[in-house]
């Protein structure tokens, strides 16, 4: 699991089945076969400060929708106003996903 951002409340992580590389601009390259049957399944992986086991956001290739968005509301749920903010937003799964940067526990 690659480290998307870790905060000392909470830290992100990304799965890709088939590992990763470096891409030409220096970040990190999800390695995936281009036919449509061996993509390679990559996932949001979240962890609070204290658990033991990751929660699985979901997919980091598809597009964001409210589905998504309510999934990691409900996981930050004890952050009101990040949660509501989440809810609200226009954000892709990436912007969603870092927006959790911002996360303070039992914050109304």
């Amino acid at each position: 699991m690659w480290q998307y951002f870790r905060t000392p409340e909470i830290c992100a992580g990304v799965y890709s089945h088939k590992g990763y590389g470096v891409d030409d601009n220096g970040g990190i390259e999800v390695w995936v076969k281009h036919r449509y049957f061996s993509r390679s399944r990559t996932a949001y992986y979240l962890c609070k400060r204290g658990e033991a086991e990751f929660y699985v956001a979901g997919s980091a290739s598809r597009k964001a929708n409210d589905s998504f968005r309510e999934r990691v509301a409900e996981y930050i749920s004890d952050d009101q106003t990040l949660a509501e903010t989440i809810l609200s937003s226009n954000e892709d799964r990436s912007g969603t996903i870092l927006l959790l940067r911002y996360y303070i526990p039992s914050r109304h």
